[in-house]
């Protein structure tokens, strides 16, 4: 589904969001829309010694956490 930035800024500001949240949320969508935020960082191996997962792995290894 591909919502325009225009009904995704007034959906993000009719759930109370400020105009500099809204921003920002609309900054990250743009980013993730435009793939840049689609790579599993290299940076979590270095520091934590365990291979990085996606978020879409995340949210189903801990999707009972969040409920």
């Amino acid at each position: 589904m591909n919502i325009t930035e225009d009904d995704s800024r007034k959906l993000i500001k009719d759930m109370g969001m400020s105009e500099w949240h809204t921003n920002i949320l609309l900054e990250l969508l743009k980013l993730s829309r435009e793939g840049y935020l689609s790579n599993a960082s290299s940076a979590v191996e270095e520091v934590t010694g365990r291979k990085p997962i996606t978020f879409s792995q995340f949210t189903k290894d801990h999707s009972l956490a969040f409920k």
